[in-house]
């Protein structure tokens, strides 16, 4: 009943502080990149442990939780950002020419 209400509370518009928040750009934008993110969040920790190793990195400094979460947080957003803007906008740009 909560979730239906809240969508149904979102379909017509959400008032006051909390419109204005989920109204703003950067929930937006994660909005718009959210499938990116649901796609590529498996990768991304397997990608870092990776890089840490192939860059001589010490692993137990970026191993520790306030370095790592903020770097595979970031490293996410690059990601998907990137397959959103070279791969899903111009794929989806070919939908005009298809019924």
């Amino acid at each position: 009943m909560f979730f239906g209400t809240l969508v149904a509370c979102a379909a017509n518009g959400v008032p006051g502080l909390a419109g204005a928040l989920l109204a703003s750009k950067p929930l937006v934008w994660l909005g718009v990149i959210s499938y990116g993110l649901y796609i590529w969040h498996p990768f991304v920790p397997k990608a870092y442990a990776f890089a840490v190793d192939a860059l001589g990195l010490d692993s137990g400094l970026f191993g520790v939780r306030y370095i790592r979460y903020p770097l595979l947080a970031g490293l996410l957003l690059l990601i998907t950002s990137a397959s959103h803007y070279l791969l899903e906008r111009p794929i989806r740009s070919f939908r005009k020419h298809f019924a």
